[in-house]
Parts: structure tokens; sequence; C-alpha cells
């Protein structure tokens, strides 16, 4: 197993020795192996280092102090990696077979991370474009396992994402300010087991979302749009938990937690200032809360089986806390206007939920 690590520092002291001069170093091993490396500028460096049969590194480079660095081991690997403009950084490091990795940076101080160890993961990683340029962005992406895949895309200023999985068929997705002004933004995704979906959307600046899933065949899905928001989404154990939550307007903030089997938790809210915090241990709980305005606040707990709690609110400054402990216990809330309270505590057996 091998990992390489480049610096910008160390490709800046380079340059200082190496001004206007370009570095590759191309090693290869085995049978049907393909590099291709063209850079233009100045002090750019580029290691490819391939070994097995079948594997494909293409690497461009443009402008100033770019470094990347890849390295693969096993059959029918690719690597593409494409960077422009200064202060750019990539390392590629995959170990196994039919795994894909491509790195598109553009702008200035961008550097991206990919490490897959196992067969046929794809990672992706995009910052900058034509008409929004990526400045002192980060990405870093880490796979073990079989068939998963880690997509990471974003644009603007100094947003950032980490997505690491282990086990086979998971897939994280994360997007920030993509055709969007904004920056500032923070996602991080983490899934252990099989099976599982991760999707992090945030456009405006400040926001930031941690989703993290152990488990099989969970999903956790997070949407923020607006400044200085927060959503946290926490599933372990069991398998089939589904986590959703949808953020428009500024400071809000969504936590939802969830242990055991078949669980739904939803949380949606438009306005500035609110809260929702969901807590479900158990199998084939649901907890929803719908919050337009501001200033409200909807709190869920639910330890058992079969329970369901929904609240809505609408207006300004209402809070609801509802407690279900046993099994197909049942709490419907709607608020409307202004200093509204609620409290729903349920234990015990009941008679189920209504169709």
């Amino acid at each position: 197993m091998k990992k390489v690590v480049l610096s910008v520092a160390a490709l800046m002291c380079g340059a200082v020795v190496f001004a206007q001069s370009n570095v590759s170093e191309v090693s290869q091993e085995g049978t049907s192996n393909q590099a291709e490396v063209e850079q233009t500028g100045e002090s750019n460096t580029s290691d490819v280092d391939q070994t097995g049969t079948g594997n494909d590194a293409t690497i461009m480079q443009s402008g100033s102090f770019n470094g990347s660095l890849a390295f693969q081991d096993g059959t029918g690997n690719i690597i593409s990696v494409d960077q422009v403009g200064s202060l750019n950084e990539s390392d590629v490091w995959q170990e196994g077979n039919g795994n894909s990795s491509s790195v598109s940076q553009n702008g200035s101080s961008n550097w991206a991370y990919v490490t897959q160890v196992g067969d046929n993961n794809t990672a992706e990683a995009y910052q900058g474009g034509a008409l929004f340029t990526s400045r002192n962005g980060e990405i870093e992406q880490y796979q073990e396992g079989n068939d998963n895949t880690a997509l990471a895309y974003m644009e603007e200023d100094n947003n950032s994402a980490e997505q690491e999985q282990v086990g086979s068929e998971n897939a994280a997705l994360v997007e920030q300010n993509l055709y969007d002004f904004g920056g500032d933004n923070y996602a991080f995704q983490s899934q252990l087991g099989n099976g599982n979906a991760a999707v992090a959307f945030q456009d405006g600046s400040y926001n930031e979302i941690d989703q993290v899933q152990e488990g099989d065949d969970h999903s956790a899905y997070a949407e923020q749009y607006g400044d200085d928001n927060i959503v946290d989404q926490y599933q372990f154990g069991g398998s089939g938990n589904i986590a959703e939550a949808v953020q428009s307007g500024d400071y809000n903030y969504n936590s939802q937690w969830q242990e055991g089997s078949s669980n739904v938790a939803i949380g949606y809210q438009s306005g500035d200032d609110n809260d929702i915090y969901h807590y479900q241990s158990g199998d084939d709980n649901t907890a929803d809360s719908y919050q337009v305005g501001s200033l409200n606040t909807s709190d869920i707990f639910q330890v058992g089986s079969s329970n369901l709690a929904i609240d809505t609110q609408l207006g300004t400054n209402n809070q609801t806390l509802v407690t279900q402990n046993g099994s197909s216990h049942y709490s419907s809330i709607l608020q409307n206007g202004t200093g509204n309270s609620a409290t729903v505590t349920q234990t015990g057996g009941a008679a189920g939920i209504p169709q």
C-alpha cells in the first residue's frame, strides 16, 4: 500500500530552486499501461506510478506551482487530472481493479485528495468553472471496498468537502455553490456499511452539513439555501433508515438522529432562526416537522416501534415538544400564529395509528 502527499509549501520551495522548469516522472510496470502528461507554465510537477495491466493516467496542467501525484496498482484503473491556474494540488492513489478517478480544478490554491482501495470504485472532484472560479477550495475523498461512488462539485470561495466510505455499493454526492455566489460552506459525509446513500446540496455562505451513517441501506439527504444554516444527520445500526432535511433562509438548524431500522425523519424549514430536533430509537418510527416563519422550534423524541409524530408550525416563535415511548403512538400538531406552545407525552402501548 502506498500513500503519497504533496504539499503546496514543497511546491513553492521547489519553484524557487527550479524556476522556469517543469518536472515529470513516469514509472510503469506491467503491460498495456498508458500515461500522458502535458505541462505548460513554470514549476509544474507530475509523478505517475502505475503497476499492473491496462491502467490509464492522463495529467494535464497549465499555469504555475501546480502539482499532481498519481499511483495505480492493479488492473484497468483510470486517472484523469486537469488543473488550470496556480498553486493547485492533486493527490490520487488507487489500489485494486477497475477504479476510476477524475479531478478537475480551476482557480488558485485548490487541492483535491482522492484515495480508493478495492474494485470498481468511482470518484469525481470538480472545483471552479468558466463563470465561477473556485479559490482556496478543498476536497478529500476516501473509499475502501467495492463499487462505491463519491462525487464532489464546488464553485466560488473557500468551500470544503470531505467524504469517506467503507463498505460496498455506497454513494455520496456533494454540490456547493454551483452557478451561484457564496462560499465558506462545509460538507462532511461518512458512510460505513453497504448500500448507503448520502446527498448534500448547499447554496449561500457559511452553511454546514454533517451526515454520518453506519449500517446498511440508509439514506440521508440535506439541502440548504441561505446563510449560516446547519444540518446534522446521524443514522446508526440496523438498516433502511431515511433522513431528509431541507432548509431555506438564515440561521436555521436541523438535527436528526436515528438508531434501529426503517425509521424516517423529515425536517423542512423556511424562514430564519428555526430549529428542528428529531431523535428516534427502535424500528418503523416516523418524525415529520414542517416549519414556515421564524424562531419556531419542533422537538420530537420517540423510543419504541411504529410511532408517528407530525409537527406543523406557521408563524413566529411557536414551540412543540413531543415524547412518545412504546409502540404505535400517534401525535399530530398544527400551530398557526405567534407564541404558541404544545407538549405531548405518550408512553406504553396504544390503539394504533389512524389510517
